[in-house]
């Protein structure tokens, strides 16, 4: 319905997506203001189903995963203390990550028992 040189100039906005306003002011301010297709369709949450969820209904297929593999008594133990590490070691990971295995190794049984328990529990819950 727009004058043919008017369709013009939105097609080729429409080809450059969009970006390219008319400098001398002969277009129409809400086409100007107005978003391009592009850009009101650029919804990540869309974007995902559309490019994963979809296939995967269109395939018949669905990815079931595992869930994560239970955690050692050190890797709890460690993901609870790996803040106060990284505050000592100023955000340095590999001397936090050091300190942590000097500071495991180093522990008393008794005070790796609760940790023991938890990974048990953890185990018992990938088991299921």
């Amino acid at each position: 319905s727009l004058p043919e040189e008017e369709r013009e100039r939105v097609l080729g906005e429409e080809k450059l997506g969009g970006t390219k306003l008319n400098i001398a002011g002969a277009g129409s301010p809400l086409r100007a203001k107005s978003p391009s297709v592009k850009e009101r369709c650029r919804d990540p949450e869309l974007d995902q189903w559309v490019h994963g969820l979809s296939k995967e209904k269109r395939d018949g297929k669905k990815k079931t995963r595992l869930p994560e593999t239970p955690k050692t008594p050190e890797e709890m133990w460690q993901q609870s203390v790996i803040g106060d590490y990284l505050a000592k070691y100023r955000n340095d990971r590999k001397k936090a990550q050091n300190a942590m295995d000097a500071a495991w190794k180093a522990m008393e049984k008794k005070e790796k028992i609760p940790w023991i328990k938890k990974a048990a529990e953890d185990q018992k819950r990938y088991e299921v």
